[in-house]
């Protein structure tokens, strides 16, 4: 499974969820820097300590 594909399940379960639009937006917002960074097709399985702390010192 992708990072995007994910992202697309979390913030769907999210609105069923009932959870508010400004609430999804905030996840919205926090999440879509990840993955401009790790890019649309990055696996999660790839996923791991070494590729967080890449993120950390992107961000």
């Amino acid at each position: 499974m992708t990072l995007l594909s994910s992202y697309n399940e979390f913030i769907i379960t999210q609105q069923l969820k009932g959870n508010s639009d400004e609430t999804v937006a905030y996840y919205k917002n926090c999440i879509t820097p990840m993955i401009n960074f790790f890019g649309d097709n990055f696996e999660l399985s790839a996923l791991n300590a070494s590729e967080l702390r890449k993120y950390a010192l992107y961000w």
